[in-house]
């Protein structure tokens, strides 16, 4: 296979929601963690809490804030 012209790799961005302050950020897949059971988790920016509630649903995603 032979590349004609590379393409950008899409980065690895969720959004969050900290369960503790109501913030809600972005954080790229070298800020978050993933583990088995307890899926992502990252460090509230704001508070400084671990949170783990990623917004993904299509209304989350796009909703205005």
């Amino acid at each position: 296979m032979k590349i004609i012209k590379a393409g950008k790799v899409p980065e690895k961005v969720r959004r969050f929601e900290c369960l503790q302050c109501g913030c809600i950020f972005d954080a790229d897949e070298g800020e978050y963690k993933c583990e088995e059971f307890y899926g992502y988790y990252v460090q509230c920016p704001c508070c400084g809490e671990m949170t783990g509630r990623v917004l993904k649903s299509e209304s989350e995603l796009h909703e205005p804030w």
